[in-house]
Formats: C-alpha cells, structure tokens, sequence
C-alpha cells in the first residue's frame, strides 16, 4: 500500500494470506500464555494512549492549531 497524506506509516502493508492468518491464530492458540502476555501489554498501552482524557486532549489541541491562523 502506498501511503498518502495524510495516512502515513504505511508501508509494507498488504492483504494478508488465509494461509499465514490461520498460521498465526495457531501459533497464538499454542502459546496461551504468550498471547495473554502481549494481550494485557497492548491493553494497558490502549489505556494509557487512548483513553478519553488523552483524545480530547489531542483534539481540543487540533482544533486550536486549525483556529490560530483565524484568530487575530
């Protein structure tokens, strides 16, 4: 996929195979406890970086940056 303003960051993504999703499921379906590992880690990031007070933080901030070149 080509990235293209202003979705950045995209490189190497593509369509997945079923071949390498079913590949995975196993594998996560194997090592439980690593999947619950990384699970509770991807949770708590999640909490700490998407919580409500942090978005409205960052858009009352992108909202001021969009409105200071109007304001005299």
């Amino acid at each position: 996929m080509q990235p293209y303003e202003p979705y950045t960051g995209t490189e190497g993504w593509a369509e997945p195979s079923v071949e390498e999703t079913v590949a995975l499921l196993e594998h996560v379906f194997k090592d439980r406890a690593g999947a619950k590992c990384k699970g509770l880690a991807g949770a708590a990031f999640m909490a700490e970086n998407y919580s409500w007070p942090e978005q409205v933080t960052k858009l009352v901030a992108a909202v001021d940056n969009v409105q200071a070149p109007y304001e005299t």
